[in-house]
């Protein structure tokens, strides 16, 4: 579940989406699948009015010969066909603007492959406002900060909050109170992770210089575990011993952290004989490709030396990748050490190692 509350810091209204109604462009590029369509509204700010009849630029930010160019309509709306993913400038042309130093603002932003809806600021200042040269301006970004609870609304502490889109990540605090460092603006996925809870995905959109503000709420969840007998081969310490042995494929911390997963499962995606599936909650599930096999099983999994029963399509829920120490994957059964017997016979198994201050919490 999700709170919402917004603080306006910004005097303009802009929206970039992809519903609106194309207007004639000078210039349209073929289309593909990757390109989007940019469309928003120009407005003044000191009156809060659409511009109508402003002049809309478009243009590469490497090669400004190959500038596109429509016209707002009486309500101040424009629209852009077919934008392919890059780096691009965009501007507009009024009489209004002419009164100002430097004219209206310029603004270089990015357009990702897949993405939209964009929201960019595209505003007539006041004629106060200072003069700002072209390539002043990056994307637009606003703020997001929250705080992370359970469902009995109490605060959930070192919980991991992650902006996908750009693979950014705080933790909450002892309060359950995070604060990311400024987003760009427009549609964005958190994902939200803390041991012990259901892992959530929230779908937000930040706003041009505003902060959104959330309250993110995590369901609580019951780990089934096998019993099982301590032993000094069922720590971090057998992961060493057996790391040298040339049997499986062993992670460490540095090896993960290296390949920058999004999810467990991505640090063992180019891995020999494993196989990720699609993603089926929050996690993807991961099968192996035993060569004595025509087709491929589900891995047997251990946490900390525990088998996690009939829940290998969800590792995400049970630990954090940038908690993992060491992560073993044996792809066929007669490599698993005997310590930690496959649940399938025929097939292998994973054996994940939690940092020590992970395993604390």
């Amino acid at each position: 579940m999700i709170r919402t509350a917004l603080l306006a810091l910004a005097t303009f209204v802009v929206l970039v989406a992809s519903g609106a109604s194309a207007l004639p462009a000078q210039e349209r590029p073929a289309s593909a699948a990757t390109d989007v369509r940019l469309s928003g509204v120009v407005v003044d700010s000191t009156t809060n009015q659409p511009l109508a009849g402003a002049i809309v630029q478009l243009l590469p930010a490497d090669d400004r010969s190959r500038v596109r160019t429509v016209l707002a309509d009486s309500l101040g709306r424009y629209s852009f066909d077919a934008v392919a993913p890059g780096r691009w400038l965009l501007g507009f042309m009024h009489p209004r603007a002419d009164a100002l130093a430097g004219g209206a603002p310029t603004h270089l932003f990015t357009v990702r492959a897949g993405g939209g809806p964009y929201e960019m600021p595209l505003f007539l200042p006041s004629a106060s406002a200072p003069r700002v040269d072209l390539l002043a301006y990056e994307e637009p970004r606003g703020f997001v900060r929250g705080v992370v609870l359970d469902s009995a609304n109490r605060p959930v502490a070192d919980a991991r909050i992650t902006d996908e889109n750009d693979s950014v990540s705080v933790r909450s605090d002892a309060s359950g109170r995070f604060a990311l460092p400024p987003l760009a603006a427009g549609a964005r996925t958190l994902a939200v992770r803390a041991f012990g809870f259901a892992p959530q995905r929230f779908d937000v959109t930040v706003l041009p210089e505003q902060t959104l503000l959330l309250d993110l709420e995590l369901v609580g969840l019951t780990p089934v575990l096998a019993t099982v007998t301590a032993s000094a081969r069922r720590t971090i310490a057998g992961f060493h011993a057996r790391r040298g042995q040339g049997r499986g494929h062993y992670l460490d911390a540095d090896d993960i952290a290296a390949l920058r997963p999004l999810q467990v499962a991505d640090a063992m995606r180019r891995l020999p004989g494993v196989i990720i599936g699609p993603r089926t909650s929050f996690s993807s599930r991961v099968y192996m490709a035993p060569t004595q096999r025509k087709r491929s099983c589900e891995p047997t999994v251990y946490l900390d030396g525990v088998e996690l029963l009939g829940q290998t399509a969800d590792l995400d829920a049970f630990v954090d990748f940038e908690d993992i120490a060491g992560l073993e994957v044996y792809t066929n059964a007669a490599e698993v050490p005997h310590e930690f017997p496959p649940a399938n016979p025929f097939c292998g198994a994973i054996l994940i190692w939690r940092k020590p201050e992970a395993r604390r919490r």
